[in-house]
């Protein structure tokens, strides 16, 4: 919620048009749809099922692309694009990840529960501030020039684009090679383990 307010926030203070607000707002709800499908794939990943996590963004990705081309050359409609991916997000959320993610955990939210709910979150929250801090940081490095740049020359945000993929690039590889050790790591840690731990690191 607080995203999507956010983003309307954003959209009218830019003055963008409604064809411009409607795709941000679109794209805002696909990446809350990703957030809630990370914490289940990081139930999976807790449980050894980290391969399901795999195929579910593999096929996730792949549809979405082809949908959105198909519906773009088809129609020339970005926004029935955008439509497109969200839907599919949306789907494989509800239908695959969530299902999969039964087997191992049951997830759902106890109304009766809610207080207890929201305390927990907050905890967690406020305990993974500093991996948000540092996620939040990078994607805001990476993007802030495409702000400037689409506000005061639009015509250079294609060089800019290309500028950035090798750092885009190279955050990929790195979280290639961090998010499978997680919960290797996260043991070692609580096992007081440093030493094995400083030396994954150091790799």
């Amino acid at each position: 919620i607080v995203m999507v307010v956010a983003g309307l926030i954003f959209s009218l203070v830019n003055g963008y048009d409604i064809n411009k607000t409607t795709i941000i707002v679109i794209l805002v709800l696909c990446k809350g749809i990703e957030s809630i499908a990370d914490a289940v794939y990081g139930v999976l990943q807790v449980n050894n099922g980290l391969s399901y996590a795999g195929k579910s963004l593999l096929y996730k990705a792949l549809l979405s692309m082809l949908s959105f081309i198909a519906i773009d050359i088809s129609t020339g409609n970005i926004i029935l694009g955008s439509l497109a991916i969200l839907f599919v997000n949306l789907a494989f959320i509800m239908l695959y990840d969530l299902r999969i993610a039964a087997r191992y955990e049951n997830i759902r939210i106890d109304l009766g529960r809610l207080g207890t709910h929201i305390r927990e979150a907050t905890t967690t929250l406020k305990r993974t501030s500093p991996i948000f801090a540092v996620t939040f940081l990078t994607a805001f490095s990476i993007n802030i020039p495409r702000y400037f740049i689409d506000k005061y020359d639009n015509s250079q945000i294609g060089y800019f684009g290309i500028i950035a993929v090798p750092i885009t690039l190279i955050a990929l590889v790195m979280s290639f090679i961090l998010q499978p050790n997680i919960v290797q790591m996260t043991k070692m840690y609580g096992r007081s383990q440093y030493d094995k731990l400083n030396k994954i690191v150091t790799k």
